[in-house]
């Protein structure tokens, strides 16, 4: 009976880590460097989104992060059309120096005045449109489907 209740409370136990997260977390392929994704932009001929975020203190940031960023269809989507770039404005007071000199220029060239605001821009970087604020998967999805081919 002691084994049944062990095994039992075994299977429990990798249930609920399977359900609440303990699994790898799934992930497209963002790229931090936005040099570096404009050049495979260019040579793929897509579309760049760029996600300006903060990803530890925003909350509209952290719930896209945890549910739109990190779904199957966005992650599907986002792997054969875009080129991704994430650029995280972490906790205000951590930012300085190398990351805030980073970040700043492209935020200023920009006009990025809320979080999270994302960016579609073209293969040769002109800006196509921008969604600020968390949004739906299906209305993320939607915007980028009509927007990534103009």
């Amino acid at each position: 009976m002691k084994k049944r209740i062990l095994t039992l409370a075994g299977v429990l136990a990798a249930a609920t880590a399977l359900m609440f997260g303990a699994a790898e977390e799934k992930s497209a392929n963002w790229l931090t460097d936005y040099e570096a994704a404009a050049a495979l932009a260019a040579k793929e001929s897509k579309p760049v989104m760029v996600v300006f975020t903060g990803s530890d203190w925003c909350p509209p940031c952290i719930v896209m992060w945890k549910t739109v960023f990190a779904s199957d269809a966005f992650i599907s989507y986002a792997d054969k059309n875009l080129v991704l770039v994430k650029v995280d404005f972490q906790k205000m007071e951590e930012i300085t120096g190398k990351a805030l000199a980073k970040h700043s220029p492209l935020a200023a060239k920009y006009k990025i005045y809320a979080f999270p605001t994302m960016l579609l821009l073209s293969k040769d970087q002109v800006e196509i449109d921008r969604m600020t604020g968390a949004k739906t998967e299906n209305v993320l999805l939607t915007w980028l489907k009509d927007n990534a081919q103009k």
